[in-house]
């Protein structure tokens, strides 16, 4: 891992149908902090940031979900809708995804979500939740970084729980 302030950055990369997943876990971030990160592949890279929790006992979220796409203009609507939330409510803190990014869960699908959604999801933090049209193959657990220690099963999407705030 790499330490950058007080937080340590814990670093995973596997091979998973033919694409390279790669993972990063964060822990030790300080309260109401602003963070930025780069994402470097070859010469290409994105920048993103996130803010933790400021440690008041208001949390504000948008929830948004069944995208349900499987081409690219479908995959554009959905991440222009959560695009205008933010510009609605710019409060929010984190976006909740309900499931279904994609109609099949193929290899294409997923490519096309994050070719729309990587923008989004680099300028805020984006909690997914598994749909029934997301469970094919355990793209699900492949696509994002989460805790997967308690989770009773990976294939069909994560079982997992977070604090933030004064929220479970």
């Amino acid at each position: 891992g790499i330490k950058v302030a007080d937080a340590t950055v814990e670093y995973e990369c596997a091979e998973w149908e033919g694409n390279y997943m790669h993972k990063a876990y964060v822990t030790g971030l300080e309260a109401g902090t602003l963070y930025t990160y780069t994402i470097k592949a070859g010469d290409d890279s994105v920048n993103g940031v996130f803010t933790t929790d400021n440690g008041d006992d208001i949390v504000n979220f948008i929830v948004g979900g069944d995208v349900q796409a499987s081409n690219i203009e479908d995959f554009t609507v959905g991440q222009k809708v959560i695009e205008k939330a933010y510009e609605v409510f710019p409060a929010a803190e984190f976006y909740v995804t309900l499931g279904d990014y994609t109609n099949d869960s193929t290899n294409e699908e997923w490519d096309l979500y994050a070719q729309a959604f990587d923008g989004v999801n680099t300028l805020t933090t984006h909690v997914p939740v598994t749909g029934n049209h997301d469970s094919n193959k355990g793209w699900f657990n492949n696509m994002f970084a989460l805790d997967t220690t308690e989770s009773v099963q990976t294939d069909n999407g994560v079982n997992y729980s977070f604090d933030y705030g004064n929220v479970h």
